[in-house]
């Protein structure tokens, strides 16, 4: 029983494993200090959310380009006083600012972009790969070598994703237009997972402007009509709390709850912004396909004494505790359960748009579903994918 409760802190820190920027921490000042080497500062520090899976290849963190646009953005923002100053050598840059201003920074050295865009050179078929809340330029470390090994270009988004997904929606939306127009006979195709979900549906639908050469939306876990443990926002925290309802120590769990952020507000079942974006409709012309996990974590027969055991820890908290209250919704939360959810998103939302072309449920977790078997030629859930979008192809043709 424990060894399975504890399974818990694995999907948490995968799924929705927030690395809370300074905004999230404190009211404070703070610094900022972002690697330089060769010409490039590295962005990583202002990324938002990660992937908690640490590699000894992310050390190699997010590297841009230090250029005059980048001092000159630094400049403007000291002059507004939304910084409260900044120093450039050879080694560093040093940002000092009020940690509410956090996302001004951010916005300025740490805008969407794509990781190897360098690399396009008008490829027949390219795949861009979305990332999500928990994602990072790792998020596609199995698929997009297998993509390449099966003769799709992968581009990767990488963007700051504790923010709206109106921004990394607006650039992804114009890079394709600009793409399409510099290479009209590509043929794009959107792959993301989880959040990266809202954010291709919100730079796809509702529009009839300029094309975008996409012709299918691939979604992996994206919670279309929310999920409930949105509300934890911290890998350690849920890992603590989740830890000490087990050994039962009540001790030091009247823990204030973080500040939500705007992506984990879009996230929440209750989101209206997120129920008027799945409202606009995709173009006729582009295909979705939904793919869902039910890998959860907790067995069906498990999930009472699990919540009782939430129970007599709330009982012991204030009732006035918003982290007593945010405790509730792990007891009836079918993210967790076994055939119901991947551990963060219920399969009835990862799947409940009805205008599909395609949909496919795998016994996998939520990032599992980015995980790929030794052999990819063997992967069931990629297989699928190409299955679909070489079956679109033909009927094309």
């Amino acid at each position: 029983m424990v060894n399975r409760f504890c399974l818990v802190f694995a999907i948490f820190a995968v799924a929705f494993s927030p690395k809370l920027s300074p905004a999230d921490e404190t009211a404070d000042d703070v610094t900022i200090e972002l690697p330089v080497r060769d010409g490039q500062y590295d962005a990583s520090p202002l990324s938002g959310f990660i992937l908690s899976i640490k590699t000894s290849a992310e050390t190699n963190g997010i590297w841009l380009p230090l250029t005059a646009k980048t001092r000159a953005g630094l400049i403007g923002l000291e002059a507004l006083k939304l910084i409260e100053s900044f120093d450039i050598n050879s080694n560093r840059i040093l940002i000092h600012l009020n940690a509410s201003q956090f996302r001004r920074v951010q916005s300025v050295l740490f805008p969407p972009h794509f990781l190897n865009i360098d690399e396009f050179n008008g490829q027949e078929k390219v795949v861009v790969l979305v990332h999500g809340l928990e994602g990072g330029a790792l998020t596609y470390r199995d698929l997009a070598p297998a993509f390449m090994a099966c003769g799709w270009f992968p581009l990767q988004l990488v963007y700051p994703n504790d923010g709206k997904t109106n921004e990394p929606a607006k650039f992804l939306r114009s890079e394709l237009e600009r793409l399409h127009k510099l290479s009209p006979n590509t043929r794009f195709v959107i792959v993301a997972h989880s959040l990266g979900g809202l954010v291709s549906w919100d730079a796809l639908s509702g529009r009839s402007d300029n094309p975008t050469g996409v012709t299918d939306l691939v979604t992996l876990g994206t919670p279309f009509k929310g999920s409930a443990l949105a509300k934890f926002q911290s890998e350690l925290e849920i890992a603590d709390v989740v830890a000490r309802i087990l050994s039962k120590d009540w001790s030091g769990l009247d823990t204030e709850n973080d500040g939500s952020g705007e992506a984990m507000q879009i996230l929440n079942p209750e989101s209206p912004e997120r129920t008027e974006l799945v409202a606009r409709a995709l173009p006729e012309d582009i295909r979705l396909h939904l793919v869902a996990g039910d890998a959860g974590v907790i067995e069906r027969a498990d999930q009472v004494k699990f919540a009782e055991s939430i129970q007599r820890l709330i009982a012991r908290l204030s009732p006035e505790s918003p982290f007593a209250t945010e405790l509730q919704c792990l007891s009836t939360a079918d993210e967790l359960i076994i055939g119901l959810g991947d551990g963060a998103v219920t399969v009835s939302s990862a799947v409940s748009i009805k205008n599909h072309a395609s949909q496919r449920v795998f016994h996998r977790s939520h990032s599992g579903l980015l995980e790929l078997n030794d052999r990819y030629e063997d992967d069931e859930l990629l297989n699928w994918i190409l299955l679909n979008l070489d079956a679109a192809n033909s009927h094309e043709h």
